[in-house]
């Protein structure tokens, strides 16, 4: 059919017009195709620095030390209430020799707005034990209470201690003991009673093997069942028999035998350390429930070399200026004052002064939480 000369030209135009759309619409999508594969290695490029950022975001989620965020609490063990020392105590430390938690105990350290950190001794061998613990602890910690810090067995490493038997199952059974109340502890938490889990070792742990104990039977970093590593830390020296126990210090005369070998500090500053090095280790605080120094200056005291009590006091100043300086220093610390560690019998005021001086440095109790 032959195309009317008047129409050919326009048709002519549109077939132009309709080439030159078909065209753009290639071009369009050669750039679309473009586009698509530059936003393409833009979002590789994008996943490789999520990729990159999640690997840091995961290591610093790691687990770290809970450094105490408000300080060190100082304190004292119970037999110091009532006494010429500071009334404000950041920690009471208390404990009954029965297997038996004795409330009253408890509520009468709480209600004064002072921290307990409270032990007993019940049988291990059964969980005839458990029944009433956890009755028992919310009668005796009221609702929006100030902290208490729970044990059973402190100081376990001895052989009939803890019901006795193997270091690794007297171990076990303490550990054991610990994550129940530690079941216990949360669940009073979420009632807004604030009762924590710290058990007590203790500082010889990390060196006398002669008992064939050490810090990982009772700490070890796959425990994760309590909320604060507790250890009785003394400082130890040589005493008139050689025998190097509890609580003695030398403060002058020759060096003392290893490990006690330290020219200025007794081996008290080397356990912090340790201490401080595993409870770090183990991503958790720390504390001492008992550290004390006999009065050197009584006539017969069980010390090679006498010292002073403003020697003795210095002695409390310095442990304490140590402690504080640590990159992981304690959340809780009692001296004790009970037997020939007794501080207010006469008194030994120049080692009352050096308490309530460290007692005078406790942050706020409110920030007590924070640190937990």
């Amino acid at each position: 059919m032959a195309i009317d000369p008047d129409v050919e030209p326009i048709l002519a135009a549109l077939e132009q017009r309709m080439q030159a759309q078909i065209d753009a619409l290639r071009n369009t999508d050669t750039e679309v195709a473009r586009h698509l594969s530059n936003t393409g290695d833009l979002l590789n490029a994008h996943h490789a620095e999520l990729v990159a950022i999640k690997r840091r975001l995961d290591a610093l989620e790691q687990p770290t030390t809970p450094t105490p965020t408000g300080g060190t609490w100082f304190g004292y063990t119970f037999s110091g209430v009532g006494t010429t020392l500071n009334q404000a105590p950041g920690i009471v430390r208390d404990f009954t020799g029965g297997g038996s938690i004795e409330v009253f105990k408890i509520t009468r350290t709480l209600t004064r707005g002072v921290p307990l950190w409270y032990s007993w001794k019940p049988d291990l061998l059964s969980t005839a034990w458990q029944a009433n613990v956890e009755s028992n602890l919310r009668t005796a910690v009221p609702v929006g209470s100030v902290p208490l810090f729970i044990c059973v067995w402190h100081e376990p490493e001895g052989s009939t201690d803890a019901g006795g038997g193997t270091v690794a199952a007297k171990a076990e059974r303490w550990r054991d003991a610990h994550t129940f109340l530690h079941g216990v502890a949360k669940k009073l938490r979420a009632e807004n009673r604030p009762v924590y889990v710290a058990p007590i070792c203790c500082d010889w742990t990390f060196w006398d093997t002669s008992k064939g104990s050490a810090v990982n039977d009772w700490y070890p970093q796959t425990w994760t069942d309590y909320d604060v590593q507790g250890y009785d830390v003394y400082p130890r020296g040589q005493t008139k028999t050689g025998s190097g126990m509890i609580a003695r210090l030398t403060t002058t005369g020759p060096n003392q035998v290893a490990p006690y070998d330290h020219t200025i500090r007794t081996d008290t500053h080397k356990a912090v350390r340790l201490i401080a090095a595993h409870a770090k280790l183990c991503g958790k605080p720390w504390g001492s429930g008992e550290t004390g120094v006999i009065d050197g200056s009584v006539t017969g005291a069980d010390v090679q070399y006498p010292y002073t009590r403003a020697q003795r006091a210095q002695r409390f100043r310095e442990i304490a200026a140590d402690i504080v300086a640590l990159d992981h220093p304690p959340l809780l610390w009692a001296w004790y004052n009970d037997g020939g560690c007794n501080v207010t019998n006469a008194p030994d005021t120049a080692s009352v002064a050096a308490w309530n001086d460290s007692i005078a440095t406790n942050p706020p109790i409110a920030q007590m939480k924070e640190s937990l």
